[in-house]
């Protein structure tokens, strides 16, 4: 992984990292199923990522035979600083664990049942966006949104700056 990747996948002490797929609408799935795939994701997801990759058990022979080591979990046991693959559940009950979150918009609008429910720009500030081809779609983009600071990082700053200690 080179240096510039190895930070944005950094993340603090018991957080991880999200991946999403995302249609025009925040749609993630449909009817318990994926909405869409592309064989090129996995491999530029697989670029991105050292170590294992947590995911629901549903996802995992997508992310095997694209040769990434996978690890079926549910989000609340995915380890500190590791990297999670959500492609079935609305995050809101798991975001607080998120310091990044990498986002794969499909610039499609595909039947939904389920969203992301977060709001992204509320807690997380956008450091990046790239297009790129995929297989079969013509354009996907990859956002990387940073966590703004923690409340608790911001009380603490307070308490140091009143000259109390961390």
């Amino acid at each position: 992984m080179n240096p510039v990747n190895a930070r944005f996948f950094a993340c603090g002490k018991e957080h991880m990292h999200l991946i999403v797929c995302l249609d025009d609408e925040n749609g993630m799935a449909f009817l318990g199923r994926r909405q869409s795939r592309d064989r090129l994701l996995p491999g530029d997801i697989a670029a991105h990522c050292e170590g294992p990759l947590y995911a629901l058990p549903y996802s995992l022979p997508l992310l095997k035979e694209a040769g990434l080591t996978a690890v079926a979990a549910a989000p609340s046991e995915v380890p500190e600083n590791g990297i999670f693959f959500d492609e079935l559940l609305p995050p809101s009950g798991f975001m607080e664990r998120a310091d990044f979150v990498t986002v794969y918009r499909w610039n499609r609008l595909y039947p939904a049942d389920v969203y992301f429910d977060a709001d992204l720009a509320a807690e997380f500030k956008q450091v990046s966006a790239r297009d790129f081809a995929g297989f079969s779609h013509d354009r996907i983009t990859c956002e990387l949104w940073k966590r703004k600071r923690r409340s608790a990082d911001n009380n603490a700053d307070n308490n140091t700056d009143k000259g109390e200690t961390k």
